[in-house]
């Protein structure tokens, strides 16, 4: 249950934004133990779409996953 990824919709206007919150969310930074930093390595799975794919997939139902708009 706590190994399962979750995935993160980003859509984006700026492909230079999306790469660095792609870099800050996937980097390996998690000590030893329990320390964690951000979220947890390999706890997130981000899936990048631009506005149009996001109003094509909004319009069929296919956005079940968390969003975020950059």
């Amino acid at each position: 249950m706590f190994n399962e990824k979750k995935t993160l919709i980003v859509v984006y206007k700026n492909e230079l934004m999306l790469n660095q919150l792609k870099k800050l969310v996937e980097t390996n930074d998690d000590g030893e133990g329990d320390n964690i930093v951000g979220t947890r390595d390999g706890s997130v799975q981000i899936v990048a779409w631009t506005e149009s794919v996001w109003k094509d997939q909004k319009k069929a139902g296919n956005s079940i996953s968390r969003s975020c708009s950059i």
